[in-house]
């Protein structure tokens, strides 16, 4: 399923109050997705900017936060696998962060991204906790089935478990982990709203996708 489809899909269903989905998004649907995230060294965080509806301008929104997680395979043929995990907020952040799933794990790229996002929600936590005005928080993956459990079946697990095999594998109780997470930031009274966003492949994420895929194969390895 390519990016488009899948937002005609969500947006068909109704609003899902985590999904970001570029071409629905009222503040950034006209910003080309080259253009949508902004690196600020001083800050050393990512920012999404959006277009001022008067003078047409890019704007920063100052408020957001744009974080990259994703796990990889080691490129060399091993049984098992070992899978990287990385985390990426912008070109040589300092909160950029890298690990080896332990040998003990399922080692599978889908519980690599739930390490990933483990992590991301840590540095995202460090981060926020130096600057009140960061509330829109966007994790962003190319790993669809990760988007799928965080902004779609995990609002309503139970009514999915009897139909998703993906909700009855030994995932569950990684998503459902950090599905108790986002609530309990959405619910901490300091205004945080948590998005998803599924970018396989656009010219925003290739250094992001670089960057975690070179140091989650490194880690493999």
């Amino acid at each position: 399923m390519n990016m488009d489809t899948f937002e005609s899909v969500f947006h068909e269903k109704g609003r899902l109050r985590r999904l970001f989905a570029h071409s629905s998004e009222m503040l950034y649907k006209d910003v080309p997705v080259s253009d949508l995230v902004i690196y600020n060294p001083t800050k050393q965080i990512s920012h999404l900017r959006s277009r001022h509806p008067i003078t047409k301008e890019l704007e920063v929104n100052t408020m957001s936060l744009v974080i990259y997680f994703g796990a990889y395979y080691s490129p060399k043929k091993k049984n098992p696998p070992n899978v990287g995990w990385s985390v990426y907020v912008g070109p040589e952040s300092c909160h950029n962060a890298s690990g080896k799933l332990p040998l003990d794990a399922i080692q599978t790229r889908r519980r690599g991204c739930i390490e990933a996002l483990s992590h991301a929600l840590d540095i995202m936590k460090i981060i926020t906790s130096q600057d009140d005005d960061l509330v829109f928080i966007v994790f962003v993956s190319d790993t669809l089935g990760m988007v799928n459990a965080m902004a779609r079946w995990m609002e309503n697990w139970e009514g999915y478990a009897l139909d998703r095999v993906e909700l009855l594998t030994d995932y569950f109780e990684g998503y459902k982990e950090l599905d108790k997470r986002i609530l309990e930031l959405e619910n901490n009274g300091n205004g945080f709203i948590v998005k998803f966003w599924y970018y396989p492949a656009a010219e925003v994420y290739n250094l992001a996708r670089d960057a975690l895929y070179q140091e989650g194969i490194w880690l493999a390895s």
